[in-house]
C-alpha cells in the first residue's frame, strides 16, 4: 500500500461517487498563468487511489454528486446547484 490508499485506509468514503475539481480545472490554475504554484498530486487520482469512485464534468460547469448522505459540487460553479440540493436533502426530499 503507497500514497494515498495507505493514508486513507479505513477512509469512511470509499466506495463513494464523489466530486471534485477536475485534473483539468487544476492544470488550468498551474503555474506563472493561473494561481502560481502546482499542485503536489491531483485530488482526482488520489481520491481514486483512496477508494472513491470521481465523477467529474466538463471544466467550469456544475457537477454535483450525491451518495447517501454525501454531497459534493466539483468546484465553485456548482455551489448554487449544491445549495439546492443541501436544501432539499435537509427538507427531506431527494434529489
Amino acid at each position: 500500500m503507497s500514497g494515498a490508499s495507505s493514508l486513507a485506509k479505513n477512509w469512511p468514503y470509499a466506495g463513494y461517487h464523489i466530486t471534485i475539481f477536475s485534473t483539468g480545472e487544476e492544470e488550468a490554475l498551474e503555474g506563472p498563468n493561473g494561481l502560481g504554484g502546482y499542485v503536489q498530486f491531483y485530488p482526482v487520482n488520489a481520491l481514486a487511489e483512496a477508494g472513491a469512485h470521481v465523477d467529474t464534468f466538463t471544466n467550469w460547469h456544475s457537477n454535483v454528486v450525491v451518495d447517501r448522505e454525501l454531497i459534493t459540487g466539483q468546484q465553485p460553479m456548482s455551489a448554487d446547484e449544491f445549495g439546492n440540493t443541501l436544501i432539499a436533502k435537509l427538507n427531506g426530499s431527494s434529489r
